[in-house]
């Protein structure tokens, strides 16, 4: 009696960190559509957690392809009158940005044959009906911090630590996804590579602290002027970027495109208290694809943009466009 006693006391203590920890909550979906048990959590483990409540697999659904919060972890009943706690996994796991957040299942009479179904389909960890907030709120606990870490390492695999601008892996992740997403809506799909101009120039008058400022303001000033959550920039390597853009008109982004190039001429930039005025230009081989294009492998595509980049270096044309559509790769050049 007294180690289950010490035990208790010990979770409720972790439980209590959690409360009192001064990093942001961890943020947890709980889905069930008995409204007690939504209410008891609420209750049990609300106040630990930024705890977001939803009383159907369809609603939650919804909201998971919808949101911008990252989701630390989730809780599902294995008893649901729209699907079982398994298909509701497996659902929520068809969704590429869940495929790794820890699903928690409660349920009041498992079994070997449900739980070994359930783990099948995905889910992280079991907790028996009626539960115990402290346990509860532990095993949660455990579970976001691992997912939040994992986030973390991502985050640090997939982006440039210079200019906090996706990389060039990220690239391959990014792209059919983005390519397919046009498909289905009927949209263009614009790529384009963009390098600056005389960088080993910049980097030799003004220094490397320069080239680095310069770098981050070109990213910065891309976040700016791309902000939908279909647009993507990357540092592919270098001082070359590539842009993605996807859903939106060729001509309209070649427009958006200009604009923002434009706005990094005579770049000002501050250099240890020293005000150095620069004149940034970008050569880019650009290509738009439309929807009913016959669908071309991510190689192909990069490799044509990287071309055009190169001839608009040669020529020393600033950009050139081609626009890829049915029946032939037929497509119009257009020096910018």
């Amino acid at each position: 009696m007294n180690e289950a006693k010490k035990t208790r006391t010990k979770l409720r203590l972790i439980a209590g960190k959690a409360m009192n920890d001064s990093t942001p909550k961890y943020t947890v979906l709980a889905i069930d559509d008995e409204v007690s048990i939504l209410s008891a959590l609420r209750r049990g483990v609300g106040r630990h957690f930024n705890l977001i409540c939803k009383n159907s697999v369809k609603d939650a659904f919804i909201y998971l392809n919808s949101t911008t919060t990252e989701i630390d972890c989730i809780i599902t009943d294995y008893r649901m009158p729209e699907m079982s706690g398994a298909e509701a996994v497996k659902l929520i796991r068809s969704i590429e940005h869940y495929a790794n957040v820890p699903i928690v299942m409660l349920t009041g009479n498992s079994s070997e044959d449900i739980e070994l179904l359930a783990f099948e389909e995905g889910v992280s960890d079991f907790v028996a009906k009626p539960f115990s907030n402290s346990l509860l709120t532990s095993r949660l606990l455990a579970h976001c911090k691992r997912c939040r870490s994992q986030r973390e390492l991502e985050s640090l695999a997939y982006h440039d630590p210079l200019t906090g601008l996706e990389n060039r892996r990220s690239v391959t992740r990014q792209f059919n996804k983005e390519m397919d997403r046009c498909r289905r809506a009927g949209q263009d799909f614009s790529i384009a590579f963009l390098d600056i101009d005389h960088f080993k120039k910049i980097n030799d008058r003004y220094g490397h602290d320069a080239g680095d400022i310069v770098l981050q303001q070109t990213a910065k000033t891309f976040r700016e002027h791309f902000q939908r959550p279909t647009d993507h920039f990357f540092r592919f390597g270098g001082e070359e970027f590539l842009l993605m853009v996807s859903e939106a008109c060729g001509s309209s982004v070649e427009k958006q495109l200009e604009v923002c190039v434009d706005s990094l001429r005579n770049l000002d930039i501050d250099l240890g208290g020293e005000k150095l005025e620069i004149d940034l230009t970008l050569s880019g081989g650009c290509i738009t694809i439309s929807a009913d294009m016959t669908p071309r492998d991510q190689e192909s595509i990069l490799k044509e943009a990287d071309t055009l980049l190169y001839q608009a270096k040669e020529t020393r044309n600033r950009r050139i466009w081609r626009r890829l559509e049915r029946p032939e790769i037929v497509f119009e050049a257009r020096a910018k």
